[in-house]
């Protein structure tokens, strides 16, 4: 019974309708509800999370370093709390890059499920009903629809691995900036309560005296607080912008190679025609002696 089933061209059309029109309701209810949960995506949350809380104690630390060095007699510091301060508006691109991310982490993933892919199961539907010119246009789309989808999903993922081992590397120089920031947000923040009996600058005196027994002066652990900033600054924004950027390049670029004309007929088992031998021609003399 089955083989008289399967024997009908029109029976087979049918049944293959059926089955991308259960695969399309599979992506859009339960696929969509599993890759669109944040549980799905907790480590790559979590990494955000982190990176998110380390850039805003970087910015409090570069505001209140900046302060401090203001305070350093005969303007010595000036050039680098000019820095300092001005480290704070990149590390503001860093916070507003991580909530992009985090946003978009579920937010692409419902996009591909609710819409890409199922626009692909169209396609592989339009396909099997369309005449013979027309099939292989119909199935090229839906196999592009199909990778688009699967990338942009995995963007903000990939970026966040590759973006943890690059961190990974430079975990030390992160950490003596975030040690800095911590340092100089606690001295800002003790100033207030002694102020009733201390002067502000012997409140800040004391502190670069408690440093100098690891810094030759408070110049040098200045430029060294500056150093690490700068440092951390650069690992953040190659992780949360650069890494980001380069994996989207990178997608793009195999998009366009796997949509590419001689892949997609290999997909879609049309022959090449670079690999087609073209018949012989016959030349007209001798046809016409031929004929004769």
């Amino acid at each position: 019974m089955w083989e008289q089933i399967m024997s009908s061209e029109k029976n087979q059309k049918i049944i293959l309708t059926m089955v991308f029109v259960c695969i399309g309701v599979l992506i859009f209810t339960i696929v969509s509800s599993a890759l669109t949960s944040p549980a799905m995506y907790q480590n790559s949350i979590n990494y955000l999370d982190e990176k998110l809380a380390n850039a805003n104690m970087l910015c409090l630390g570069s505001t209140s370093a900046s302060f401090i060095v203001t305070l350093l007699p005969d303007d010595s510091g000036t050039p680098i709390a000019n820095e300092l301060a001005q480290l704070s508006g990149y590390i503001l691109l860093v916070i507003s890059a991580i909530f992009m991310e985090r946003y978009l982490i579920t937010t692409l993933g419902l996009i591909a499920t609710k819409l890409i892919l199922p626009i692909g199961c169209i396609f592989f539907i339009l396909s099997i009903w369309a005449s013979s010119k027309a099939k292989a246009r119909y199935r090229e789309n839906a196999i592009r629809m199909l990778i688009f989808g699967i990338c942009i999903m995995l963007i903000i993922p990939l970026g966040c691995r590759c973006g943890r081992e690059i961190e990974k590397i430079n975990e030390q120089s992160i950490e003596m900036a975030l040690q800095d920031a911590r340092t100089a947000d606690e001295i800002v923040q003790s100033i207030p309560e002694d102020g009733k009996n201390k002067n502000i600058f012997e409140k800040v005196g004391e502190f670069f005296s408690s440093i100098w027994n690891s810094a030759s002066s408070a110049y040098d652990w200045v430029r060294e607080v500056l150093n690490n900033f700068l440092k951390a600054v650069a690992v953040m924004l190659v992780t949360t912008i650069g890494i980001p950027v380069l994996t989207v390049v990178a997608f793009i670029w195999l998009v366009r190679f796997l949509a590419k004309g001689d892949f997609m007929k290999l997909l879609i088992g049309l022959p090449d025609r670079r690999n087609t031998v073209p018949a012989p021609k016959t030349p007209i003399c001798e046809s016409q002696e031929n004929d004769e």
